[in-house]
């Protein structure tokens, strides 16, 4: 059996998909803090609370005064209008290439 002339290289696995390309993960980086600026304040306050400080939801959840189930449904409705928000702006770029 022959050796794969791959083997031992990192090929990078599509992070994002739009309009029938694959975005690689650096692509869609480029793309996230024009996306993270583009997010209603609040949107963006959880999801850097969340991701960036590593806040859990019951912690988020104790700082809000909210139920730790209101956090993770805020988390999941910014996560989502932060990917609507990047398919927006990776079809822009695509259609500029």
């Amino acid at each position: 059996m022959l050796a794969d002339p791959r083997a031992g290289e990192e090929e990078e696995e599509p992070c994002f998909h739009v309009g029938g390309r694959d975005l690689s993960r650096a692509e869609t980086l480029e793309l996230l803090p024009a996306a993270m600026g583009s997010l209603a304040q609040d949107d963006r306050i959880w999801l850097l609370s969340y991701y960036r400080q590593e806040q859990s939801c019951e912690g988020l959840a104790r700082e809000h005064g909210v139920s730790v189930d209101a956090c993770k449904v805020r988390l999941h409705r910014a996560r989502r209008r932060l990917a609507e928000i990047l398919h927006r702006e990776a079809r822009a770029r695509l259609a500029a290439r």
